[in-house]
Order: C-alpha cells, then structure tokens, then sequence
C-alpha cells in the first residue's frame, strides 16, 4: 500500500509545533501509542534556530520510526505540508516525488492547489466552516481530497 493510500486510510495527521529536537522522539511515541501514524512537524518563520531545529527533529524522526534513510544529507521527510496554496512549493514537493498537503480556505484555493499536483488539500482553518462547509466544496469538485485542520 502507498504512503498516500496509508495516510488516506489513517485520517488523522497531529502537528507538532515547539517541540525541541531534543524532546521530539518521546513526544512522537507517545502520539503513536494512542494510534497516531502521521505528524507534521512545522516550521516557525522569521526564528532561524527554531527552523534549523525542526529540521534536526525531522532527521532524529526518519532515523527513529524510518527503516531507511533515502540520503543522508537530506532530512528525510516523505511528506510536505504547507499553510497555504503557494503552486510553487506544491510543483516542487511533486518534482521531489514527495506527498503534497497544501493548506487552502476556499474553493478556488483549493482547486488550485489540486490543479498544481497537490495529493491532499487541507482545510486550513477548518474549525468554524463544520461539515456543511465540506459537503458543499465537495459537491461541486468531488475529485478533491480534503482534510479539515485547525480547531477540529
């Protein structure tokens, strides 16, 4: 089964946000003990020690729950997911053969993102629009794959 189809099936992806790289493997073990399979670990813009730290933690994390480590000099992460619909990141995460998770609000953001190669769009945030919000985008673009994020 692919990746994708893995994180299709699971339906839930935790973010990780201000865990040091030192604390990360615990924090993720405990997640995958209550049957958590996928995190996002994110980046915080404008702090460059932070950024540089969150690279680290998904390097400790490939090694950890990853048999291999595709290159060395890479991080390893098999997954991009960003905050917004930027068709640039989506196109290049797809050129690196990785899985894209973009973030996107409206319809037109997400069809965008879909158009651009994006594997899942996530509605971002997704915790005032409810289930009605979902049925309606995916009434008219039912190819979508969405996930809800943020105050879910």
């Amino acid at each position: 089964m692919s990746l994708l189809q893995d994180m299709l099936d699971a339906k839930i992806i935790s973010i990780i946000r201000g865990v040091a790289s030192q604390d990360i493997v615990p924090a993720v073990e405990a997640l995958q003990h209550g049957g958590v399979r996928f995190v996002e670990v994110t980046y915080r813009p404008g702090d460059e020690e932070a950024c540089k730290d969150t690279l680290r933690s998904i390097a400790i994390l490939q090694k950890q729950f990853v048999e291999q480590v595709e290159d060395a000099a890479q991080a390893g992460a098999e997954f991009i997911i960003s905050p917004n619909t930027n068709t640039d990141v989506i196109r290049y995460t797809k050129q690196k053969g990785l899985i894209s998770l973009p973030g996107a609000y409206t319809p037109t953001e997400a069809e965008t993102a879909w158009e651009a190669g994006a594997d899942i769009v996530k509605i971002f945030p997704a915790g005032n629009l409810g289930p009605s919000y979902f049925k309606a985008v995916k009434a008219s673009l039912s190819q979508l794959r969405l996930s809800a994020v943020g105050g879910v």
